[in-house]
């Protein structure tokens, strides 16, 4: 890295931006698309960097030229903040089947119960997720 110098860096990454990922004109530029490739290597081993974004984006482009695209798209959002089962899973006592006013849990109150303790979260999206798929 240190026998590279900036004003290469810069003529191959202009090279790199108009499409040109080859070619090179002496061995100092040839050592920056070789360093750029090992960064791109070891960059897609690490979860949420660019290179497994990109990977995943390929993926998700071969499935949708083997399989078409998909002709139905749906959002799920379990609501954890104010839903009385979160609460429940937290040990308070609320027949969810009589549901009254004042057993709705505050969203503040929520807030820390989840803070304390996240695997009533986790919990939550499991049950939450099984019964959708279900």
């Amino acid at each position: 890295i240190a026998s590279v110098s900036p004003q290469t860096v810069h003529i191959v990454s202009e090279c790199v931006a108009h499409g040109d990922t080859q070619t090179t004109h002496n061995d100092k530029e040839y050592k920056v698309l070789h360093l750029m490739s090992q960064v791109k290597a070891i960059s897609s081993h690490v979860q949420g960097s660019l290179a497994v974004n990109m990977q995943m984006r390929n993926e998700i482009h071969v499935m949708m030229m083997e399989h078409e695209l998909p002709n139905f798209y749906i959002t799920i959002n379990p609501a954890d903040m104010c839903n009385p089962i979160v609460k429940s899973l937290g040990g308070a006592d609320i027949d969810v089947d009589n549901l009254l006013p004042d057993d709705v849990p505050e969203f503040m109150e929520q807030s820390i119960l989840m803070v304390k303790n996240p695997i009533i979260a986790a919990k939550f999206f499991n049950l939450h997720m099984k019964a959708f798929i279900n």
